[in-house]
């Protein structure tokens, strides 16, 4: 049986080999084709957010609404992982290329840095044609508003630990990703922690690169600076939860490996 189960997965410490690989081959890439790639996978996820943003929206119950709605946002995962793209978030696993001396820190600075931005263009891409398609009217732009609202009021030590928190789920979650030899495992895999990862209100650069716009777009009590000041930290925080993922699957994997 475990033999099996072996063959239609990677077995754990073959998964930090193969997250080494893919860090190895996303730095390796053209700068215009990271660009690309990044404005991709902000336009996905803010896809996804917005299937969540309209189901909670239009349900009267807002907690059961929140539950279904979750069951959307994952689509935007599924598609950068499945068609290929690059997120900032499932991106900070390349520091796990690092830990092991195979990639330069400048390496991951200059890749995270333009998958950020392309995510963000690709992100305020996706606002203005949502805003302009009138997709967001009545209860569904109010939800969108008073979310974005209350996101900028989020104070910087929550701002912090829901964004680590964040990407300790979504890191994980790419990881394991990486195990799948099939789509089916791969959507299995990426599903229910993402679903999971809505629920509890924590904080992702990228998606809040589109909902904080398009609050601001219908007309939310928000700045341009708040909404910087939200996504700054967030950004950071983030970083942090796709550090400590990595850090700890290199520990138990592979640094032992770097000293025999």
């Amino acid at each position: 049986m475990e033999g099996y189960f072996m063959q239609q997965m990677l077995a754990p410490k073959e998964i930090a080999e193969a997250t080494v690989g893919v860090g190895k081959y996303k730095t390796s890439k053209k700068n215009s084709i990271v660009f690309v790639s990044a404005m991709l996978a902000g336009l996905f996820i803010g896809l996804g957010y917005t299937g969540y943003l309209i189901v909670s929206g239009i349900m009267a119950d807002a907690a059961v609404g929140k539950v279904v709605g979750a069951l959307l946002f994952p689509v935007g995962l599924l598609l950068v992982l499945i068609a290929g793209a690059d997120l900032f978030t499932g991106n900070t696993l390349v520091t796990m290329a690092w830990y092991k001396k195979e990639i330069k820190l400048g390496d991951v600075a200059k890749n995270l840095s333009i998958v950020w931005l392309g995510n963000l263009v690709g992100a305020l891409f996706l606002v203005v044609l949502v805003y302009y398609s009138n997709t967001f009217t009545g209860s569904i732009a109010e939800g969108v508003m008073h979310l974005a609202e209350k996101k900028v009021h989020l104070n910087m030590v929550e701002l912090l630990t829901r964004s680590t928190l964040c990407n300790i789920l979504v890191a994980i979650t790419v990881y394991m990703s990486y195990a799948a030899k099939d789509v089916t495992g791969k959507v299995i895999i990426s599903y229910i922690p993402i679903w999971l990862f809505v629920i509890t209100g924590f904080e992702h650069c990228v998606a809040n690169m589109f909902v904080l716009p398009m609050g601001y777009l219908l007309g939310a009590d928000l700045t341009i600076g708040q909404i910087m000041a939200n996504i700054i930290p967030v950004t950071i925080g983030n970083i942090i939860g796709g550090m400590l993922v990595t850090a700890a699957y290199y520990f138990l994997f592979l640094k032992d490996k770097d000293h025999h």
